[in-house]
């Protein structure tokens, strides 16, 4: 049973593995001049690639095209696809050569299979959320993801 504690913090351990907040630092490699640096906040489980289209919306995607340099630039994506960052205009090529994650938190894996080692300050709110989608914690989708 979840104690009503209206909108209060509380402590409540999650999965067995819950997955740490990092800045996340994407090393991408490209065809002319030296690797470059992207970073990016994330989680410690976040993989990026180098989207195989040239965007062509945004600011920096007009000044490589008025520059002559391509017909837009490349964008990071992470592994569902989200842009998290921008590469090089697209007349040269882009790749993920490294990723750091730097993340400050602490943790270890408990010997319990469904819960965690870590607590974690949380709203009524997300404890509700807990209690009504927990169960992927189970699933082989979130097996070593948490939350």
């Amino acid at each position: 049973v979840i104690p009503n504690v209206g909108s209060d913090a509380m402590y409540l351990s999650t999965c067995k593995y819950t997955t740490k907040k990092c800045v996340n630092s994407i090393t991408i490699g490209r065809q002319y001049g030296p690797p470059m640096s992207v970073k990016v906040d994330g989680i410690s489980t976040d993989t990026y690639s180098v989207r195989g289209d040239c965007e062509t919306s945004t600011a920096s995607a007009a000044q490589c095209q008025s520059n002559g340099w391509g017909g837009g630039i490349h964008v990071i994506v992470n592994q569902d696809n989200q842009v998290v960052g921008e590469g090089n205009c697209c007349n040269e090529q882009n790749e993920v050569k490294s990723v750091d994650h730097n993340c400050a938190q602490q943790q270890f894996d408990s010997e319990d299979a469904g819960m965690s080692g870590a607590l974690e300050v949380v709203s009524k709110e997300a404890v509700d959320a807990y209690s009504n989608n927990g169960h992927r914690c189970k699933t082989d989708g979130y097996l070593n993801m948490g939350e």
